[in-house]
């Protein structure tokens, strides 16, 4: 049983490790609803500033964002869930233009893996790299998919965890002001 619960979470992206192996429990946030929060509700709060990379391996800043309103969407290439809504987020970057940017955060894949997938998926907006995990431990990510919305002051006006459909996209799009 014990085999079967450590491949599950470590199959999902889940559990953090930090502490493994000194016999200390993982600590659990209860989300809004009552459940088990795997990623920290970040909503009324400045999104960290944190140092990413972009696909061609130029340095930049979270904090380069400010400005615009940006969706951030965390996501890899072997996250179902992840490949399910690219397509609706590209839609709606191609379908808002220079009212919302919209921005990838790549945890895992390598900038020639993360191409092949924006191809294939119509995806035409940057993807940004998380190469040392700096991005989420500081926003407290635990899972993939994540989206953020962001408005142009850099606070975090709004957030959905797991796959987006089109209602959850319209509503992170309203907090921003935009519609879909």
């Amino acid at each position: 049983m014990t085999a079967i619960a450590l491949v599950v979470l470590t199959a999902c992206g889940g559990a953090d490790d930090a502490g493994a192996g000194d016999g200390a429990v993982p600590e659990y946030r209860l989300s809004r609803d009552g459940g088990i929060a795997t990623n920290a509700d970040l909503r009324g709060e400045a999104l960290p500033d944190v140092g990413l990379v972009t696909s061609t391996g130029v340095a930049v800043r979270t904090a380069d964002l400010r400005g615009r309103p940006v969706l951030l969407n965390v996501w890899y290439s072997t996250c179902q869930p992840c490949r399910r809504e690219l397509p609706l987020l590209a839609d709606a970057h191609r379908r808002l233009g220079a009212a919302v940017d919209v921005v990838g955060i790549n945890p895992y894949d390598d900038a020639a893996t993360a191409a092949r997938f924006a191809l294939e998926y119509g995806v035409e907006y940057d993807t940004w790299f998380d190469r040392d995990g700096a991005f989420l431990r500081a926003t407290g990510i635990a899972t993939a998919p994540v989206t953020l919305a962001v408005d142009a002051e850099g606070t975090v006006v709004d957030q959905a965890a797991g796959e987006l459909d089109a209602a959850r996209l319209a509503r992170l799009l309203a907090a921003l002001g935009a519609s879909s």
